[in-house]
């Protein structure tokens, strides 16, 4: 699908690794799918859809955790995505998903609202501007982050694609 991409698409990637036999097998290394993604779009955005879902007791309805991040850069309102679910599953698993999706949304607005706070204490100067960097500054602090294990890594890279995504709105 490499094809359809281009500067303006928005995509949205579940962190969940599947790794292939070959990569099981030390024959290759996983294949960084977030920079061959970003070689055609800066709007990268990743979710820990797997892991919202497994909190949730759904750990299949990751997919309606994506939809729901998805919904947010949509125009129909929230209302008519969870009245559509509502419609189309059955009761037993109905609430579930509806769950499932309103935590994807959930998680957007969690990034932006944090974006837009950090850069209201700049501003009204509760926190130094100096706390902002440039890449040496995020490489820095993506490597301090990456020493407290692979879940702190994935929700720092998860925030600052969100906050990519927010900047180029």
């Amino acid at each position: 699908y490499m094809s359809y991409l281009n500067e303006n698409t928005r995509v949205i990637v579940n962190r969940f690794r599947l790794a292939p036999p070959t990569v099981m097998s030390g024959k290759e290394p996983y294949p960084d799918i977030t920079s061959i993604l970003r070689e055609k779009t800066a709007n990268v955005h990743l979710v820990d859809g797997s892991a919202l879902a497994a909190e949730l007791g759904n750990p299949r309805g990751v997919n309606v955790v994506l939809l729901g991040m998805l919904s947010t850069f949509l125009d129909p309102p929230e209302s008519l995505w969870i009245e559509t679910i509502g419609d189309m599953l059955p009761a037993r698993i109905r609430e579930a998903n509806i769950e499932a999706f309103k935590r994807g949304v959930g998680e957007t607005y969690e990034n932006i609202k944090q974006t837009i706070s950090g850069v209201g204490d700049m501003l009204s100067r509760r926190q130094s501007s100096e706390q902002m960097g440039g890449p040496i500054m995020m490489a820095e602090v993506t490597g301090k982050v990456a020493e407290m294990g692979i879940e702190p890594l994935l929700r720092w890279i998860a925030f600052i694609s969100a906050n990519i995504g927010f900047l180029n709105l």
